[in-house]
């Protein structure tokens, strides 16, 4: 893992912001208006294509306009602490969780994307590439180490273990298919503007294929801890599925140069 790895994505730069956050909060005594945080705040809400409603006192009274000149200077002042584990993992867990792929980034992933700030979270990024908690991330599927992950609907329901799978070329079959349909569809019927008000499903991965993800040194799993676009569950289940040694894996290490939906068409 490398510092410049860890910039060139908006996931990377997400989680370097989370993790110079995190350690300026732990500076504080109290909430600190001057601080870090609040100028990310300001920034970030400013920058957002849809900032949304603020409440509470002062609400109604207009916003510092902290540019991001100035945040990257503030930052270059937070004291970055040890990587620790616990630190690491909640910084890239905010970091997956608020990927949106189906609208614009949001106000903070934009910031992170500035130029001024670039060049400040390379600092970030030269001290966590440094530490061992990272050494897993670019390794290769741990094939005998996988674990499905599934979850409850709130913290009253039951966990139930998972019904049996039907084979997976039937699911991604029907998924791509439907992904095709939507697609032909979305041409005849939206508007080609790719800011209109429209949208599709957004996760990454098709829903109907259970997924897997590996567990960690001390025995965590991460597909509990780094979940996209989480729903705020409480309760999982979790079923060992490792993967058979025949099988070939295709792993994405880079950014992809030709839509992965092409690709399952030219597979079928």
């Amino acid at each position: 893992m490398t510092a410049n790895a860890l910039l060139t994505g908006p996931r990377g730069r997400r989680l370097l912001l989370e993790f110079a956050r995190e350690a300026d909060r732990a500076t504080w005594q109290s909430y600190d208006r001057s601080s870090f945080n609040s100028a990310v705040f300001y920034a970030a809400h400013n920058l957002d294509p849809n900032p949304g409603v603020l409440y509470g006192p002062g609400a109604d009274e207009p916003l510092p306009d902290i540019p991001p000149e100035e945040v990257a200077r503030k930052l270059s002042t937070v004291l970055l602490p040890e990587v620790t584990a616990a630190v690491l993992r909640s910084a890239l867990g905010m970091a997956v969780d608020n990927a949106r792929y189906w609208q614009e980034p949001d106000g903070e992933d934009i910031l992170a994307a500035t130029t001024p700030m670039r060049r400040e979270l390379r600092r970030v990024a030269d001290h966590i590439a440094q530490s061992p908690h990272v050494d897993w991330w670019p390794t290769e599927v741990a094939r005998d180490d996988q674990w499905s992950v599934g979850w409850a609907d709130s913290a009253e329901s039951s966990v139930q273990q998972p019904p049996e799978q039907e084979p997976l070329t039937d699911c991604l079959v029907a998924w791509r298919d439907r992904v095709v349909d939507q697609e032909a569809k979305a041409e005849r019927e939206r508007p080609q503007d790719p800011k209109a008000n429209f949208s599709g499903e957004w996760w990454s991965f098709p829903g109907e294929a259970r997924c897997s993800a590996r567990s960690l040194d001390d025995g965590l799993l991460a597909g509990v801890l780094f979940i996209e676009d989480s729903m705020g569950w409480e309760r999982a289940f979790a079923r060992r599925m490792p993967v058979p040694s025949g099988i070939e894996v295709f792993e994405i290490d880079a950014p992809m140069r030709a839509p992965i939906c092409a690709g399952v068409s030219r597979w079928r």
